[in-house]
């Protein structure tokens, strides 16, 4: 069998920025100011979250008339698990997995404390998001194609926005999981890099897609 395996971008590890920024002015009593510490590497995480074409190969017939390029969606925590099982058998490779918060949020930040990888505010060219802060919307009201926005100096893409991203962290009710990243519907202070939200692993909003990582360098076997 043929599968397609997702583009993937190296990361080294290191000090990384965890949490709230200096800068937040939405962080809550919740969110207590973040700090520096370090994320074990190397590791590999997907430049793009798994796209429809991905998917197709896992359960054809699931997204009909939809683009290939855009991001799977509406995928529960379970779902995605079952995907990731799928891929370790006809890969021949274990390491595939979800990314936990930590890994995440370093890949998200790419080295930076900012609020937004990039600065404190998010303009609607740098993300796929709908409304601004004062509830006016802004942005195009749908998903985007993978890509369609700049990646973050670590040449990772729509790890803010499009879709919200489920971790492998869990939730502190029992049989949920973390999502970060943000989405599409949101507006910017939903999209910061330290912030995230869990969810039941079965709820399979059409908001929430996932994205990969591998721990450890192997070459997959693809049959």
């Amino acid at each position: 069998m043929t599968i397609t395996l997702p583009e993937m971008v190296v990361l080294e590890g290191g000090r990384t920025w965890i949490g709230s920024s200096p800068n937040d002015k939405f962080a809550n009593a919740g969110e207590p100011l973040g700090g520096w510490c370090e994320v074990d590497g190397p590791f590999e995480i997907g430049k793009f979250p798994v796209t429809v074409a991905e998917w197709q190969s896992f359960e054809p017939g699931r997204f009909e008339e939809v683009d290939d390029e855009l991001p799977a969606y509406g995928i529960s925590w379970d779902d995605a698990m079952s995907f990731i099982r799928w891929l370790r058998k006809e890969s021949e490779d274990e390491s595939w997995d979800l990314p936990s918060a930590l890994e995440w949020e370093h890949a998200a930040r790419a080295g930076t404390d900012s609020v937004f990888p990039d600065s404190d505010t998010l303009s609607p060219t740098d993300a796929n998001f709908l409304f601004d802060e004062s509830i006016q919307r802004i942005g195009p009201g749908s998903m985007t194609k993978t890509g369609s926005y700049p990646g973050n100096a670590f040449g990772i893409y729509d790890l803010l926005g499009n879709v919200c991203e489920w971790t492998n962290e869990s939730g502190r009710l029992a049989g949920s999981h973390q999502i970060r990243g943000g989405a599409w519907d949101y507006l910017p202070r939903l999209l910061r890099c330290s912030w995230s939200d869990e969810i039941p692993d079965t709820s399979e909003r059409d908001n929430v897609g996932f994205r990969l990582v591998r721990r450890v360098s192997m070459t997959p076997k693809v049959s």
